[in-house]
């Protein structure tokens, strides 16, 4: 209408042309009004989604991975907000275990004929395992944190499998605080060489402030690691 370019006459343009909407340009004459590209074209949902939603899904992405690769650290963290809350104290023995196993599911075949029969059947201890004494139903984190407090010791089967587990990690964790703030005493059974590949921070602190007893094929060998064993669990 304003660069009029062949001979088409708009009658009474510019005086009888006025603005009605937007309300704040209202009553101006249409030949004094001027809009910007934004103004003549707003976005649709679907534009601010595709510029807003691509930023936030990385975010999330990010936040996820974080989450996934220190859920452990996470879970001891739970673990320790829950330790300072106030108990009452009850009086008496409240243990139940003179130990408590760790262990990874894939080594379980050496605890139940290894270790069970020597420490349980011939030495007379009572030791928890998670596949056996854990309550069905109830939260892993809870079983371990339970069952913990009620063992007298705890014992670590450290494999290369062990190392690799993350709810080893978060048993060994759990372990570790137990130490410091119970004084509950760590017994380290080594039963293979670690690689290096796996060997985490939480496992090389085990390594480098705890003596361990190393298993052995030596029929002579392991008679001194039972004896050893069932000394340390017994005294």
């Amino acid at each position: 209408m304003k660069t009029i370019k062949n001979e088409t006459v708009i009658p009474g343009y510019p005086y009888s042309y006025s603005c009605s909407l937007p309300p704040e340009k209202s009553k101006l004459r249409l030949s004094d009004i001027t809009f910007t590209y934004k103004e003549c074209h707003p976005w649709s949902p679907w534009i601010w989604f595709a510029v807003i939603g691509p930023p936030c899904v990385i975010v999330i992405a990010i936040v996820v991975v974080v989450v996934y690769r220190n859920r452990w650290n996470f879970k001891h963290y739970i673990y320790l907000v829950r330790k300072k809350r106030n108990y009452q104290v009850i009086k008496g023995h409240n243990l139940v275990y003179d130990a408590f196993v760790e262990y990874e599911t894939t080594d379980s075949a050496w605890v139940r004929r290894r270790l069970l029969p020597i420490l349980e059947d011939e030495a007379g201890l009572k030791l928890c395992i998670h596949e056996r004494d854990f309550v069905p139903g109830v939260f892993i984190n809870d079983n371990i944190v339970t069952n913990m407090d009620m063992s007298a010791k705890i014992i670590l089967v450290i494999t290369n499998a062990f190392a690799r587990s993350g709810w080893c990690t978060f048993e060994l964790k759990v372990a570790h605080s137990k130490l410091i703030k119970d004084e509950t005493e760590l017994v380290f059974i080594l039963l293979e060489k670690i690689d290096g590949r796996n060997m985490n921070h939480s496992l090389k602190l085990l390594f480098d402030t705890t003596t361990y007893i190393e298993w052995t094929e030596d029929i002579v060998g392991q008679e001194l690691f039972w004896e050893k064993l069932k000394n340390v669990l017994k005294k």
